[in-house]
């Protein structure tokens, strides 16, 4: 009897060594992902700041290239409605109306496109 109780002791030794042994494996693995998450977050904000910026860029260069394309446009209107003029007499529509609707209309673009960048951005933000 004496002897299965030594057995038994024995048994909840290395018991309580190994569980003891894990708890501070735990630990250590506890440490090592609090550490990991927190440097590979600190990556992930580091890189949204900086898909926030090349997307600011890449909405300020649309907007440059729709207005060069606004102005291009009423530049070639205006040129075409002159050319009508010279070739075959006055027309009913004034080189300034046609302008203004070019513009009018490159305006209602331009509107649509900063809306659409900015629900583009809150989307991305969640």
């Amino acid at each position: 009897m004496e002897e299965l109780i030594s057995t038994f002791n024995i048994v909840s030794f290395i018991a309580a060594i190994v569980s003891v042994v894990l708890s501070v494996v735990a630990i250590v693995f506890t440490i090592l992902f609090y550490w990991l998450s927190k440097k590979e977050s600190e990556t992930i904000s580091t890189r949204a700041q900086t898909i926030e910026t090349q997307t600011e860029l890449l909405r300020v260069l649309f907007d440059t290239m729709l207005n060069t394309s606004i102005s291009m446009i009423k530049e070639n209107s205006d040129a075409m409605h002159k050319y009508m003029m010279a070739t075959v007499g006055q027309t009913s529509v004034s080189p300034e109306k046609s302008g203004e609707a070019i513009e009018a209309q490159g305006q209602v673009i331009k509107k649509e496109s900063d809306l659409s960048t900015s629900e583009s951005l809150a989307h991305d933000r969640k």
